[in-house]
């Protein structure tokens, strides 16, 4: 019996090398299947040996330089716009009833295709779509669409803000599973904070109402009573009262 269960154990840790070279295999035939073609390598067209021609050929498009900006500029607005959205709403709704309200709604978002918030955010955004049709003509006065460039415009601006609507809900949904599995550490405090305590010595309340005039009521620390200016009054908890007016 204690030999099964060491033979278990020893099983067991296998389990994280075989799980990650699971999900690693596929990545790496891809990048193999990828790679290899991209140096010439590619039987199934005739390639059967290794060049740079490919690579020639791909710097010699005219249009590679604006391609590789629009795919940067894209990339990192989009990332960038994605993270601070996520962050600010945490931030400002962490604690309230609309995180689980949230939350309820980012999984059947996730599992929507890119392709599709894609080609909804093309049918409601663009020049002929379905905002421009909702207030045409009759708010607008147009009879035929816009001449503006709400999907292709030169800087994928309509590119971004798809990414963003995708991407959005995945960090949300993401950033909340794992603030479950953060405990919060009451104790830790940043090196560079500065707490300062505040010992009221003092404290004078001032009323009215109608018909009653007005009221002041001074209320200072017994230890303090003595002092010059402090006035008669009664001792309550520690603090000497005073009637200050009438």
């Amino acid at each position: 019996m204690r030999r099964t269960r060491l033979q278990r154990h020893s099983l067991l840790g296998y389990l994280p090398a075989l799980t990650l070279a699971a999900f690693l295999a596929p990545v790496l035939a891809g990048l193999v299947g990828t790679w290899l073609p991209a140096f010439g390598y590619f039987p199934a067209l005739g390639g059967t040996g290794f060049t740079l021609a490919p690579w020639a050929e791909l710097f010699a498009q005219p249009g590679l330089g604006e391609s590789l900006r629009l795919t940067l500029l894209s990339g990192i607005l989009a990332t960038a716009a994605a993270f601070f959205l996520t962050i600010f709403f945490l931030a400002a709704c962490h604690g309230g009833r609309l995180i689980l309200a949230v939350r309820g709604l980012m999984a059947p978002l996730i599992a929507v295709p890119h392709a599709a918030v894609a080609l909804g955010l093309a049918f409601l955004i663009a020049p002929s779509g379905w905002l421009v049709r909702l207030v045409s003509p009759w708010a607008t006065g147009w009879e035929l669409p816009p001449d503006v460039a709400t999907v292709q415009d030169p800087n994928a601006l309509a590119l971004t803000l798809a990414l963003v609507v995708k991407e959005v809900p995945f960090l949300l949904l993401m950033t909340l599973a794992a603030l479950e599995q953060v405990r919060a550490e009451p104790d830790l405090v940043a090196p560079t904070w500065t707490a300062w305590c505040l010992e009221p010595r003092e404290v004078e309340f001032w009323g009215s109402g109608a018909g009653t005039g007005q009221t002041r009521v001074r209320y200072r620390r017994a230890a303090d009573a003595g002092a010059p200016g402090a006035g008669a009054g009664s001792a309550q908890g520690g603090w000497q009262r005073a009637l200050l007016w009438p």
